[in-house]
């Protein structure tokens, strides 16, 4: 599966349902992130199923770093999801 515009539209928005509901306490806990570092948060402890309630973004998630790398999959994120 390619990273393309067609990932960034099947995650954009369960990424920014779980960046609204994680967003705030993350920045009071530890101040400012960059977009990398919240896209990152977005993506840990299983926060697209229980913050967006998407399991299926979830499922695509880890198929995506599967196949091409838990950082490569992050930074392809990072820049094409603006969160801060």
């Amino acid at each position: 599966m390619n990273l393309d515009q067609d990932i960034i539209n099947r995650l954009e928005r369960p990424i920014r349902k779980t960046w609204d509901y994680i967003g705030p306490d993350a920045l009071e806990a530890f101040g400012d992130t960059n977009n990398e570092g919240a896209i990152e948060l977005c993506l840990d402890a299983n926060r697209l199923v229980t913050a967006a309630e998407d399991p299926n973004a979830e499922l695509l998630v880890l198929h995506l770093i599967d196949e091409h790398g838990y950082t490569e999959v992050l930074k392809f994120l990072a820049k094409h999801i603006d969160l801060v």
